[in-house]
């Protein structure tokens, strides 16, 4: 039985690469030729250090690696400081000429407005200058004791005369108050080369720094928010394909036992089965159970291995579930023991916990009250004398608590609970729900050969 779960490889991949991808600036903007400005800076740089600190394409990868966390560990910290979300703080309010800043807006009337004026937001800019508004130069001059006149002919407090003032180009906006922020004028422009649809040739931009963009995020800040919600939705990803591979499996139907239900080649989609939760979680009669090969099997195979050749070998053109579990007569009988592992089978459930069961001429029944009887009408294997006569004619008996009495549909083919016993609950892996290929089967999985018949009460004694 063929068993294809959902692989979590990739997935995990993807989220590696995702996070790291996460820390680059805006990297869905970048035009072709940012990669290549970047590898260039980074030449330039190593051919004129700064310091005397060793150059990162000298180091082993270790200490690459070591090196990277430690800075992306302080650059986190800093977006720390700044928050994050709706708590983030706007960097715009003290920013100074050279910083870069990335422009954040929800508002989608608001989003085009700024696109038209060449503001996108999520891209990094740099602050090329910073121009105070004219009433707000005066009054950081005034404060600075310079002799200031107005336009109105009036003195101000220090009795200067003088014309207007010219809007004050300033380096930062550290150190001013409120007011003398409010209507300041940056000129920006992207950091990186966009792709070309979004170029303009009249970088850089001027924008009111304050008034036209809700927030300015720091760079540190956005590329860490950036990472925390890439690393959140991987996370929820992951435990949801984790839930999902663990819950569902697919598995292909290698053998004719379940004939005419399931064909061989079908894939069927299984649920794993939790019995230890109760009822709603345990497999109920007339359920396709998929389960792992039982103890019991690995005896019956055993025994039928030490069978003389011709009858270990007379069966080899029957395709049954003994041909799927047992090795061929040219393989190593020694090994009989052992090739039942990692084997699962896919069989009806005819009897549940607790209910009497027995076989007659072949076909399972259950005694389901003094006057009710299950029926599951297999018919004989084709090989009967291969297995004990006792596999094929069984007294009623109780099943235990964690017992399932199983059988496959067409028994011809099927070697099941007739002959190793009733399945404990320990091997269940799942119930089969739903045929998925072919497409022309696809739909639940289809009823089996089972039916309830009523005797009257004068008709005793477990249907012998």
């Amino acid at each position: 039985m063929t068993v294809a779960p959902i692989s979590l490889v990739a997935f995990l991949l993807f989220v590696c690469f995702s996070i790291a991808e996460s820390f680059s600036s805006s990297r869905i903007l970048h035009g072709s030729s940012s990669r290549q400005h970047t590898y260039d800076s980074r030449l330039e740089l190593s051919k004129t250090p700064l310091d005397d600190s060793p150059s990162p394409f000298n180091t082993s990868p270790i200490e690459a690696i070591r090196n990277s966390m430690g800075f992306q560990k302080q650059e986190f910290q800093k977006a720390q400081a700044d928050g994050f979300g709706t708590r983030a703080r706007n960097a715009a309010v003290n920013a100074t000429v050279g910083d870069i800043l990335v422009p954040l807006c929800s508002n989608l009337e608001m989003r085009q407005k700024l696109a038209n004026q060449g503001v996108y937001p999520g891209v990094e800019y740099e602050i090329c200058s910073l121009t105070l508004a004219s009433d707000n130069a005066v009054a950081i001059s005034m404060s600075s004791g310079d002799s200031i006149v107005v336009d109105d002919g009036g003195t101000d407090n220090n009795s200067a005369t003088a014309t207007m003032t010219e809007p004050k180009i300033v380096q930062t906006l550290q150190g001013l108050d409120r007011g003398a922020k409010q209507g300041v004028i940056a000129t920006v422009k992207p950091a990186y080369p966009l792709r070309a649809h979004l170029e303009r040739n009249d970088w850089p931009v001027s924008v009111a720094l304050l008034e036209d963009v809700p927030l300015w995020l720091a760079k540190a800040t956005y590329e860490a928010g950036t990472a925390v919600g890439t690393l959140a939705v991987s996370l929820s990803g992951l435990i949801t394909a984790s839930l999902v591979a663990f819950w569902i499996q697919l598995v292909g139907v290698p053998t004719p036992s379940m004939l005419p239900a399931l064909q061989p080649g079908t894939v069927v989609l299984v649920t794993r089965s939790l019995p230890m939760l109760g009822k709603p979680f345990q497999p109920k009669v007339g359920d396709v159970v998929f389960f792992d090969a039982p103890s019991e099997l690995e005896t019956v195979i055993s025994q039928r291995m030490t069978l003389p050749e011709e009858s270990a070998t007379s069966n080899e053109d029957v395709n049954d579930d003994m041909a799927n579990l047992v090795p061929s007569a040219s393989s190593n009988k020694a090994d009989a023991n052992t090739n039942t592992k990692g084997k699962q089978l896919l069989k009806r459930v005819v009897a549940v916990p607790n209910e009497k069961v027995g076989v007659k001429q072949s076909s399972p029944y259950v005694q389901v009250s003094d006057t009710k009887y299950r029926f599951d009408v297999t018919g004989p294997y084709a090989r009967p004398e291969v297995f004990s006569s006792d596999s094929w004619n069984r007294p009623l008996q109780t099943l235990g608590k964690k017992e399932y009495f199983v059988a496959g549909d067409n028994g011809y083919r099927s070697v099941d609970s007739r002959v190793w016993g009733p399945l404990q609950q320990k091997y269940l892996i799942g119930t089969a729900q739903w045929v998925v290929w072919p497409l022309d089967h696809f739909g639940p999985i289809p009823p089996g050969p089972i039916s309830e018949v009523t005797k009257p009460i004068t008709q005793t004694g477990g249907g012998e």
